[in-house]
C-alpha cells in the first residue's frame, strides 16, 4: 500500500520551498541528512557536493541537448536496446519500459529486462526517444528540462497506445509516480509500476511461477529509499526477496524503515569528491557488512553504482546485483 502521507508531504515540501536551484539543493541535502541519520556533517557534505556547479551544469545540459543526463545519444540508446533484444517503438504494446541513463550503460541489466518481460508474456516496447525518465534534471534544479522530459513521456505513451509504464529504477518510479505529477502539474494518463510490482502481481494472480534463483552465496538487500520509503512500495520487493533469494539474510525492519541507511545515490556521479562520498557511504556499507550477505540486491541503478564504489574503496566484500538479475533466474519459463 502506498504511504501517501509520506509521499505527499515530500512533494509539498519540494514545491513549497524550492524557488531556485540553490534552495532546491539545500532541500535535497537535508533530505539526505534525514535519511542517512549520520549527523549534520553528512548533510553539509551532500550540500557541498551538490553545489559543485560543474557536474550539475553538465547533467542539465546533457538532458536538454540529448534528452539523457549522461549524454547518451538516440543512436547509442537504440543500439543498446537492439543488442539487448528490446523491441523499439512498437505501437499497440501494453507496456512502455523506461530505462534510466545508468541502466542503459549496463548491457547485462537491459538483457535481463528483455528476458524477464518475455518470460512474463508481456507485450512491451521501449521508445527510441526516451532514454531518461528526467529526474536527474529535476534534482539538479533544471525544472524546465525535467518538465519537458516528463511531458514527452506522456505524449509518446499516448502515441504508441501504451497502457502502463514499467521501470526498474526506484528513483524513476518515485519521479514518474509522485514527484513528477506534483512538479509539472501533469498527471500521466496511465499507471506507473516498478518491475517488482509487475512480477509480484502476476505471481499472486497465478500467471507466473517463481523459484529460488541460482545464487550460491548468502543474499541480503539494500532497499531503495525512493522506491519504498518515499514511493510507498514495500510488499513487492520484500516478498519477492523472500520468495526467490536463497540463503536470504533479511533485515529485521521494513523496506521503508528509517533504520535503513541510504547510499551515496546520484552523488556518486560527482566523482571529483570521492573522499567525501566515501565518508558518507560508511554507514550503509557497515550495515550491509553486518548482515553478512555476499550478494547484495538493489532496486535502483544509483544504489548499485554507490555500493560498487564502496566495494572498490574496500568498504565491503560482496557482489552487487540488480533485482532484474535475480528475477531473470527465478521466473519459471
Amino acid at each position: 500500500m502506498v504511504n501517501t502521507e509520506t509521499t505527499h508531504s515530500f512533494g509539498k515540501l519540494s514545491l513549497a520551498s524550492i524557488s531556485s536551484t540553490i534552495s532546491h539543493e539545500v532541500v535535497m541535502s537535508l533530505i539526505y541528512y534525514a535519511i542517512i541519520k549520520g549527523g549534520l556533517i553528512n548533510s553539509l557534505y551532500s550540500l557541498y557536493l551538490l553545489c559543485n556547479r560543474y557536474p550539475i551544469v553538465i547533467i542539465a545540459s546533457n538532458t536538454k541537448e540529448s534528452g539523457n543526463a549522461l549524454g547518451i545519444s538516440k543512436d547509442q540508446w537504440t543500439l543498446a536496446a537492439t543488442n539487448a533484444g528490446l523491441p523499439i517503438d512498437k505501437r499497440g504494446a501494453e507496456v512502455l519500459y523506461i530505462p534510466s541513463p545508468l541502466e542503459i550503460k549496463d548491457q547485462e541489466n537491459l538483457a535481463n529486462v528483455a528476458s524477464v518481460m518475455s518470460n512474463l508474456g508481456v507485450s512491451y516496447t521501449v521508445s527510441s526517444s526516451i532514454s531518461d525518465p528526467g529526474y536527474y534534471a529535476y534534482m539538479v534544479g533544471d525544472f524546465e528540462t525535467a518538465r519537458k522530459v516528463y511531458t514527452n513521456i506522456a505524449e509518446i505513451s499516448k502515441t504508441l497506445g501504451i497502457k502502463k509504464i514499467v521501470v526498474t529504477d526506484g528513483t524513476a518510479y518515485f519521479w514518474l509516480r509522485w514527484q513528477g505529477p506534483k512538479s509539472t502539474r501533469l498527471e500521466l494518463p496511465i499507471p506507473v509500476e516498478h518491475i517488482t510490482q509487475t512480477v509480484y502481481e502476476r505471481y499472486k494472480a497465478g500467471t507466473v511461477k517463481l523459484k529460488k534463483a541460482d545464487v550460491d552465496t548468502p543474499v541480503t538487500v539494500h532497499y531503495s529509499e525512493f522506491l519504498s520509503r518515499l514511493g510507498g512500495v514495500e510488499e513487492p520487493p520484500r516478498e519477492l526477496m523472500r520468495l526467490i533469494a536463497p540463503q536470504f539474510k533479511e533485515p529485521k525492519v521494513s523496506p521503508s524503515s528509517d533504520k535503513l541507511y541510504t547510499c551515496g545515490h546520484m552523488l556518486e556521479l560527482f566523482d571529483e569528491k570521492k573522499d567525501t562520498l566515501k565518508k558518507v557511504r560508511e554507514y550503509v556499507m557497515a550495515q550491509l557488512n553486518k548482515w553478512e550477505g555476499r550478494t547484495v540486491v538493489v532496486f535502483d541503478p544509483n544504489c548499485k553504482l554507490s555500493l560498487e564504489n564502496g566495494v572498490k574503496d574496500n568498504q565491503g566484500n560482496f557482489k552487487v546485483v540488480n533485482i532484474t538479475s535475480l528475477l531473470n533466474k527465478a521466473i519459471v519459463k
